[in-house]
């Protein structure tokens, strides 16, 4: 079973939350992430094509992706077999049919270094944690709201951690695509459609008779 098969499991998370002009116009990191700390479920379709460093070819995938904070991720794989791959806390687990039975394996992500660089820059964005991907990425975050491109780069070496860079592409607080370049030379494309609008987290209320806490 090969490493970079499950690089893939790619998230959509789609909110479109309504932002202020005055916050359009000053994006940054900790804007940005601190909308996606709100969200505790998101559902979406992905569509992924993986292109071969080696052979020139490319081999496609479909299914759906759900998100659970703080870090559980579920892709549910339709095509090209059917496959549910869970990473949760610091394991993925593998479920699938081989010759009408069901086979399940779980593989601790630290063994894992390409897998693990990329579960830990999709799951510190979607939790709103900088300090995480500020730990293993340099990131750069250009554009507003309405479309924002976040590269993030590993700090170790491409050799140690799998993969060279990962780009996402977004809409308000919604991951619309996903680009990873590993250090083996495959590239992978993920286009991510919405499939509900997950809900976000309550914002605290003060409680009746007392005085809300300042700003």
């Amino acid at each position: 079973m090969k490493q970079r098969f499950f690089t893939t499991c790619l998230l959509a998370f789609l909110v479109c939350t309504p932002l202020r002009a005055e916050e359009a116009a000053r994006l940054d990191p900790d804007t940005l992430l601190a909308e996606f700390a709100r969200i505790p479920t998101a559902t979406a379709r992905f569509d992924e094509t993986r292109r071969h460093a080696g052979t020139q070819t490319a081999t496609q995938s479909r299914g759906i992706l759900r998100y659970t904070a703080p870090d559980r991720l579920e892709r549910e794989t339709e095509y090209p077999q059917r496959e549910l791959s869970i990473v949760n806390g610091n394991w993925l687990t593998l479920e699938r049919t081989v010759d009408g039975k069901p086979v399940r394996r779980s593989l601790p992500l630290d063994q894992l270094p390409t897998l693990n660089t990329f579960f830990t820059a999709l799951r510190a964005t979607l939790g709103g944690n900088r300090r995480a991907l500020e730990d293993l990425f340099s990131i750069a975050l250009t554009g507003d709201f309405t479309a924002w491109n976040m590269t993030l780069k590993p700090r170790a070496d491409a050799g140690s951690s799998g993969v060279k860079q990962i780009r996402l592409n977004g809409e308000a607080v919604s991951i619309r695509r996903i680009e990873v370049d590993e250090a083996g030379g495959d590239t992978v494309n993920t286009i991510l459609t919405p499939l509900d609008q997950p809900q976000q987290a309550p914002e605290p209320s003060a409680s009746p008779g007392k005085p809300k806490p300042p700003g």
